[in-house]
């Protein structure tokens, strides 16, 4: 690493000196695996040619491949080394400029990027600071900003623009790719506020009113399988019984943190929202099991300093919703029909201010469910009750 990081005469500068530091507290058999592919390699010595300290600034620059740069990043972020920064609000930030250059003209490039700007990233940066972005959040920007381009590059192939347009051609775009084009709703109803566009609108897309569930017995053969737990790792057992349990979205289950588990001598306790839950058995010792295995999945880096029940493979970072619905897939369960089925249990017994203070939904979208859980549940119940009549006997 001396000879990557180190000049000709192999001494590492004072200002990479924070960097070399950093990487040689991490797990040397981890780093050594690390530094065997090229991409590292090239990444360091880029590093060393580079003038000045390591900044963000710096590895955005550097145009290597994502994921060498994701890694170092989160490894020297974790280790104080770079300041934190959210990583998804900044590729968003990276993102856009090059999104929109493809605009032709100077005027719609421009509103496309305050649309960008002040409709979706001023509202991300405000809520950065209580907490990240999500991917979720990530990729609706993505999508609406290129529904806002191709909606753009379309009227200019009519021989119109977004100023000119008319109602009849934001119907012909809405004649074919339905789906697709909706997603140009929000750009428009925001250009037309602001001017940029005149009485036209994008109507709320039709939406399938029937809710996704699953059968109940389907939902706890699930419960049982996790919890005798035959060839299943903790973490993923922990996640999906936090989902058929106590309705966990995964977004949520990912950023667990380690100081939100109590432990007494008679109980271990989750604080989901406001109010701290009881886990019965197996779930509360399988939760303890992940608190003490505080190593974490990094490569470079310090790898035990982390404050994630389940730690990712970046450097003080989560594991992300997406790897743990993959876990899920692979054993059959269906993430978003499992919550709405278990919310759905929930709500039908549960008042909605204790749905609220104990699994960390807003009040309102608490009020909600237990309205459709007493709408809902007797149709529901019949539906299953029509199933078993027509069941063949065996």
């Amino acid at each position: 690493m001396t000879g990557l990081l180190g000049g000709p005469d192999g001494t590492v500068r004072a200002d990479l000196e924070p960097v070399f530091q950093c990487l040689h507290r991490g797990d040397p058999l981890s780093l050594l695996y690390w530094l065997r592919e090229p991409v590292p390699r090239r990444l360091l010595a880029a590093l060393a040619a580079a003038k000045g300290p390591v900044t963000h600034d710096l590895l955005d620059r550097l145009g290597h491949p994502v994921k060498a740069v994701r890694h170092l990043r989160a490894a020297l972020a974790a280790d104080g080394v770079l300041p934190a920064r959210d990583e998804r609000l900044a590729e968003l930030e990276r993102w856009l400029p090059r999104a929109v250059a493809r605009i032709e003209d100077v005027s719609e490039r421009q509103v496309v990027r305050g649309f960008a700007t002040w409709h979706h990233l001023r509202r991300l940066r405000r809520d950065a600071e209580k907490r990240p972005v999500t991917l979720h959040q990530a990729v609706v920007v993505r999508r609406e900003v290129k529904a806002a381009i191709q909606l753009i590059e379309w009227l200019r192939a009519r021989g119109t623009s977004l100023a000119t347009c008319t109602q009849h051609d934001i119907d012909d775009w809405l004649a074919t790719d339905l789906w697709v084009r909706y997603l140009a709703r929000t750009f428009l109803v925001w250009s037309v506020r602001n001017r940029h566009a005149h009485h036209v609108v994008i109507p709320i897309p039709p939406q399938d009113s029937a809710m996704v569930l699953i059968e109940q017995d389907q939902r706890w053969a699930h419960v049982r399988r996790l919890v005798k737990g035959d060839g299943v790792d903790t973490a993923t057992r922990v996640t999906g019984l936090l989902l058929l349990l106590f309705a966990q979205p995964l977004s949520r289950t990912s950023r667990i943190r380690l100081d939100q588990v109590t432990c007494t001598k008679d109980a271990v306790a989750l604080a989901l929202g406001s109010h701290p839950t009881d886990l019965q058995p197996p779930l509360d010792s399988l939760v303890l099991e992940l608190v003490q295995q505080r190593h974490g999945y990094s490569t470079l880096g310090r790898s035990d300093d982390h404050p994630w029940l389940f730690p990712g493979t970046a450097g003080g970072q989560p594991i992300s919703s997406r790897q743990l619905m993959r876990k899920l897939t692979a054993l059959g369960i269906k993430a978003r029909p499992a919550r709405n089925t278990t919310l759905m249990e929930l709500s039908s017994e549960l008042p909605a201010v204790v749905l609220s203070r104990l699994l960390g939904l807003h009040i309102s979208r608490a009020e909600q469910w237990t309205k459709e859980a007493g709408s809902t549940r007797a149709d529901y119940a019949a539906e299953l009750s029509r199933r078993q009549a027509f069941r063949p006997s065996t």
